[in-house]
């Protein structure tokens, strides 16, 4: 009997602290700093959907063969597990803004790239390009988790189940839209949204600085 009461006690609870958080994570949508993160946030689960899809069938695939798929996501995890531990260690020293510069810069030329690249059997290109989009994918993974962490520090359960919404709305768009549209298109898509969402990134470090900073000047002046 008193098993009972103890699970059902355990459940009414666990059904409250799931609706606690499903209120929150939906009122931090509302918060300016969060809308202007969600479309670097959807773009990371774009990207990542895009090399574990679109780069597999359309570049390895017709170009070295199926076989070559699982050597490349080899050199690709290897590549980014390498990154994210640097990126860990670079952050210490430079700050979290240059990497993720560094990151975007690095993924906008890898789309331009592909964009206007002839595609050939070329092992060599097909290899460079998914070990350097493993870098550019471990700063996105390293550096958002970072950037939702400190900037919603007070209320980071809230912040990352919006940051997973997002990143799986990136994800679950690029594969919708796999096969209804030519990759020329997907590949200006991808750009666009990088563009729109590292801008927009950036918006938010100067104005939480900005906001930092005014607040610093006015506690001194009190």
């Amino acid at each position: 009997f008193g098993l009972k009461k103890l699970d059902k006690q355990m459940s009414q609870y666990e059904a409250r602290d799931w609706q606690s958080v499903l209120l929150a994570t939906l009122r931090r949508m509302s918060d300016w700093r969060m809308i202007l993160l969600m479309p670097i946030t959807l773009y990371s689960g774009m990207e990542q959907a895009f090399i574990f899809g679109e780069y597999t069938s359309y570049h390895i695939s017709e170009c070295l063969g199926i076989k070559y798929i699982g050597y490349i996501m080899v050199v690709l995890a290897v590549v980014g597990s390498l990154s994210s531990y640097l990126c860990g260690q670079l952050v210490k020293e430079i700050g979290r803004v240059p990497i993720i510069c560094f990151g975007a810069i690095l993924n906008l030329a890898l789309i331009v790239f592909l964009r206007l690249w002839d595609r050939q059997p070329d092992m060599l290109v097909i290899f460079s390009i998914a070990s350097v989009w493993g870098v550019a994918d471990a700063i996105w993974m390293t550096q958002l988790n970072t950037v939702y962490g400190v900037l919603f520090s007070t209320d980071q359960e809230a912040a990352f189940a919006n940051f997973r919404l997002w990143q799986s709305a990136g994800f679950t768009l690029t594969f919708v839209y796999s096969n209804a549209v030519p990759m020329p298109t997907k590949l200006t898509t991808l750009g666009s949204v990088l563009v729109v969402g590292f801008t927009l990134y950036m918006a938010v470090e100067t104005l939480t600085r900005a906001t930092q900073k005014k607040k610093v000047e006015m506690q001194t002046i009190k």
